[in-house]
C-alpha cells in the first residue's frame, strides 16, 4: 500500500507523510513504506551512517544490508535476505516479506534507497 491510502495507512500517516526529520536532522522523502515507525527510524539511521561511512553506492547498500542483518529491531523478522539498492534513478519490480520495505530518498545526499528482505 501507499500513504495515499487512507484506510489501510492511518497508523503510518499520523508519523510519516513526505518528509521525516530523523535523529541527525536530515531530511527525507518517504517514497512508500510498510514498515513500522520503529524499524523506519531504524534504516534510516543505518543509511545516514553508511553514507558518512563510504563514497560509492555499492559499499553503502552493502553496509546497510549488513546493518540491518544484525539490527535487534529488524534482523530476526522474515526468512531472507536483506536487499539494498542505492542511486539517484532505478526502476525495479521485486517481491518481499510482507511489512520489510522502504523506498525513500535522502535530500541532502541526493540518492534514493530500496531497502527490503526477501526470500
Amino acid at each position: 500500500f501507499f500513504f495515499n491510502d487512507t484506510a489501510t495507512t492511518e497508523i503510518y500517516t499520523e508519523q510519516i507523510v513526505g518528509s521525516v526529520r530523523c535523529v541527525q536532522e536530515t531530511e527525507h522523502k518517504v517514497r512508500f513504506t510498510d514498515m513500522t515507525f520503529s524499524q523506519f527510524k531504524e534504516v534510516l539511521k543505518y543509511a545516514e551512517q553508511a553514507c558518512k561511512e563510504f563514497q560509492l553506492d555499492k559499499d553503502i547498500a552493502t553496509q546497510i544490508c549488513k546493518k540491518c542483518k544484525e539490527s535487534k529491531v529488524l534482523g530476526w523478522r522474515g526468512e531472507g535476505e536483506w536487499q539494498c539498492l542505492v542511486g539517484k534513478n532505478f526502476t525495479v519490480s521485486l517481491n518481499y516479506d510482507n511489512r520489510l520495505l522502504a523506498f525513500f530518498d535522502l535530500k541532502e545526499i541526493g540518492k534514493t534507497f530500496l531497502v527490503f528482505k526477501s526470500g
